[in-house]
């Protein structure tokens, strides 16, 4: 382009307007086929000012500004500038092209600066050259980018906005204000490019002091290739992690200035730079990013590796798509859209920047389609309320449904109304049909009203009246009121029958009261019951003294008192008999040497096993009353040990016998009842036992038998009868007399 808006005016001599002589801003790109070896010398263009000049003045030629021809009766169109300009030329790479002659047989990238005497630029030019060659040498790729996101405090200051980190000026900086320790700044730089180096400025370039470097950051890439514009404008997808990769991070920066050059390929065009640490001071921490600068190549994919299948799978995909579905607008731009596609897929040279750009706005054009709307049902609504009457409802209501009807009449002749519109005006004329108020018919809420009225407050609970007083008096207003509205009544006519229904009638407590005396009576008396039924039974005397004193307690609740109580008092485990038991047995249990071991065995038995039950705070009545009859059982078998000692006597004079001298029969005789003695001694036996036992032995003596080598049976001791083993132990068990047991226990 030669010229541009922003260069000096170029001044020709003795011409009028002064103030419009200026360098004209070619804005069209001028397109031009070169045969092979073809050369451009660019000087030539400096002296076409004059022509380019002219060429725009002739356009002017009748224009008048106040009355006065704008251009000059004596004006010469031919004329060239005074001054005389320098040529530079640099190719893509930013290398100086010696000369002003250009080679039109490769592929590059000119740029031609044309200077006037003072050094100053005064239109530029650029020449495009087959696909623009190959650039090599990275540029700053940072120079104004698009500001997609970045973290805001309120109370930031206007001089640090994020714009300020890409000015190249380390005297000033992005802060997104106060507290800011955690944030995030996220940009477009316009293309994609592979990122040579990266390059950030911190508080340590100022007077700052690097005490406030930004500590943890680092630099990521967008995952989506091809981001949509509801995307790169959605701030939840822009600020979640999931959606970035890191490229490059610092952690714990001591830094003024960090520089990261990169080894591997970056490619990228949408970057952000999250801080997870800014400055670690205990005064208004923050980020302070003075510079943020990258240098980086513009990215071409090589053509053989381009991917046109998603572009041509959604040109397929909307291929069926029949205009007259959807509104104009709409499908004016998706046309523009899918045109522009369709030219992509055909040419061969596309590159997959190209074909992306395609994709993306074609997606986005068929995203943004608006269906042209099914007003059947709007349509169906109208008829349905087109016979109501403004003389049965009352005029307020009556005017909303008619706005609203107007409305929905207005969108059914609007052949282009979307279906939002039609769904709005479906939602609000439909709203207005609801409010209306028909005049009301209080036939039912008098008679209501007349039901209730005889009603006696006493008969009922206090809060389920006061609930019955006041819908009264509200459907009482209703019906005196003579605009009420039909729904106000049925409202009323409601509320009163909700009262009328929730009424509780107050209980009779007779037979709770009677109970409850009977279970203090019970608890009074001198039974002893076990602790947790006691309990359970003190527990519901409680609840039904509460229900009892409540002068409002409905006879549901009273019944429920009842039932619980009379299921404690039926529980009452009665412990009396068997504690009494337990008692007396624990007298009995120190006597241990007056019974027989096995009876008192047995009764110890029953005696543990009576108390356990005693101790078990659940036992129930079945098992207290089995263990006390087993306890009273095991008393009344309690023996009487007998006397022992004459047959202690007899035994001691049996084992110091030589029964050797005796036949084998006779000694195996009083061997048995030598062992039979012992057993009964050892089990502490009945006086029956003891003398059975002290008979055996004396017989088995008396009647042993001398082996047949004897001259004769021994001598019996000397005691002046035939009984030499006889003792007086009639008169010994005598002397142990019956042991009466009180009450229960031993014989009578």
């Amino acid at each position: 382009m030669y010229g541009a808006n922003d260069t000096m005016p170029v001044k020709f001599a003795n011409q009028r307007p002064v103030a419009y002589a200026a360098i004209y801003s070619i804005t069209d790109t001028i397109v031009k086929e070169v045969a092979d070896g073809e050369t451009l010398d660019m000087a030539e263009y400096a002296n076409k000012a004059a022509t380019i000049r002219g060429t725009a003045y002739e356009t002017l030629d009748e224009q008048l500004i106040n009355g006065v021809k704008f251009i000059a009766e004596d004006l010469d169109l031919s004329a060239k500038p005074e001054e005389r300009f320098t040529i530079s030329i640099v190719d893509q790479n930013r290398q100086p092209i010696e000369g002003s002659i250009i080679d039109l047989g490769k592929d590059a990238t000119y740029t031609v600066l044309y200077k006037n005497a003072a050094g100053e630029t005064a239109a530029t030019l650029t020449v495009l050259v087959g696909d623009g060659g190959e650039i090599t040498t990275p540029d700053v790729i940072t120079r104004d980018p698009l500001i997609l996101y970045a973290t805001t405090v309120t109370g930031q200051a206007e001089s640090e906005l994020p714009k300020f980190a890409f000015d190249e000026d380390e005297s000033t900086k992005w802060c997104p204000g106060g507290n800011a320790v955690q944030s995030q700044l996220i940009i477009d730089v316009g293309a994609y490019y592979t990122v040579t180096q990266w390059d950030m400025s911190h508080a340590g370039v100022s007077s700052d002091g690097s005490g406030r470097n930004t500590r943890d950051f680092a630099l990521q890439i967008l995952k989506e290739k091809n981001p949509t514009a509801e995307q790169l404008a959605d701030v939840n997808f822009l600020t979640n992690d999931d959606n970035w990769i890191t490229v490059a991070s610092y952690e714990n920066n001591q830094e003024d200035r960090t520089s990261y050059t990169f080894t591997e390929a970056v490619v990228g065009r949408y970057f952000r730079l999250n801080v997870t640490k800014g400055d670690s001071s205990s005064l208004w921490p923050s980020t302070r990013i003075y510079e943020w600068s990258m240098m980086g190549i513009p990215y071409k994919e090589d053509a053989g590796e381009v991917d046109k299948s998603e572009l041509e799978d959604l040109i397929a995909e909307v291929a069926g798509y029949v205009e007259s579905e959807y509104t104009p607008d709409s499908w004016s731009s998706f046309e523009d859209a899918l045109n522009t596609a369709q030219e992509v897929v055909e040419n061969n040279n596309a590159t997959q920047e190209e074909i992306d750009s395609a994709l993306s706005g074609l997606k986005e054009a068929k995203d943004s389609l608006i269906k042209r709307a099914d007003n059947s049902e709007l349509s169906e609504l109208v008829n349905a309320v087109s016979g109501y009457s403004e003389d049965n409802y009352t005029p307020e209501t009556w005017e909303v449904f008619e706005k609203a009807l107007e409305k929905a009449e207005s969108v059914l002749a609007d052949g282009n109304a979307t279906a939002e519109e039609i769904a709005d005006a479906v939602a609000e004329l439909t709203a207005a049909k609801n409010q209306l108020v028909g005049r009301a018919d209080k036939t039912l809420l008098k008679n209501l009203i007349d039901e209730v009225a005889g009603y006696t407050e006493s008969d009922y609970t206090s809060d389920t009246w006061a609930v019955l007083d006041q819908a009264l008096q509200e459907a009482q207003k209703v019906y005196e009121d003579l605009n009420a509205s039909e729904s106000e009544v049925a409202n009323a006519v409601a509320a009163l029958d909700a009262a009328k229904a929730q009424l509780l009638k107050r209980g009779d407590k007779s037979k709770l009261s009677a109970l409850a005396d009977k279970a203090k009576e019970t608890l009074e008396s001198e039974k002893v019951y076990t602790q947790t039924t006691r309990t359970a039974l003190e527990q519901a005397l409680d609840t039904a003294a509460s229900v009892l004193e409540k002068a409002d307690a409905v006879q549901d609740e009273i019944d429920s008192a009842y039932a619980v109580l009379q299921a404690a008092y039926d529980g009452l485990v009665d412990i009396t008999e068997l504690t009494a038991l337990c008692a007396e047995g624990e007298a009995v249990r120190a006597k241990e040497a007056e019974f027989t071991a096995d009876s008192f065995g047995q009764f110890v038995a029953a005696l543990d096993a009576a108390k356990e039950i005693l101790e078990n705070p659940n036992a129930d009545q079945e098992a207290v009353d089995t263990a006390a009859k087993a306890l009273s059982s095991a008393g009344e078998n309690l023996k009487k040990s007998g006397e022992s000692e004459s047959l202690a006597g007899l035994l001691d004079s049996a084992k110091d016998e030589d029964l050797s001298k005796y036949t084998d029969e006779s000694a195996d005789m009083i061997r048995d009842a030598i062992e039979q003695a012992e057993k009964v001694i050892a089990n502490r036996g009945t006086k029956e036992e003891v003398e059975e036992a002290y008979q055996a032995l004396q017989d088995a003596l008396n009647n042993a038998q001398l082996k047949p080598d004897e001259p004769s049976k021994p001598e019996n001791p000397d005691t002046g009868d035939n009984m030499p083993f006889s003792l007086p132990i009639i008169f010994v068990l005598a002397a142990g007399a019956v042991f009466i047991l009180r009450r229960r226990y031993g014989q009578e």
